[in-house]
């Protein structure tokens, strides 16, 4: 996740996989992010507005 212009894994260390519609191969691992990441995203988002 890229949250406050920092690269970050999910505090819980979890990810999902995102997979290619048209032919089933895996394009990248993601962070799978909860409620603090969430929160520390909204703070960036206020702070940058």
């Amino acid at each position: 996740m890229f949250i406050n212009g920092q690269w970050l894994n999910a505090e819980n260390d979890r990810q999902f996989s995102s997979f290619n519609p048209a032919n089933g191969e895996k394009i990248a691992s993601i962070p799978d992010g909860g409620k603090k990441e969430a929160q520390m995203a909204v703070a960036a988002a206020h702070k940058a507005f």
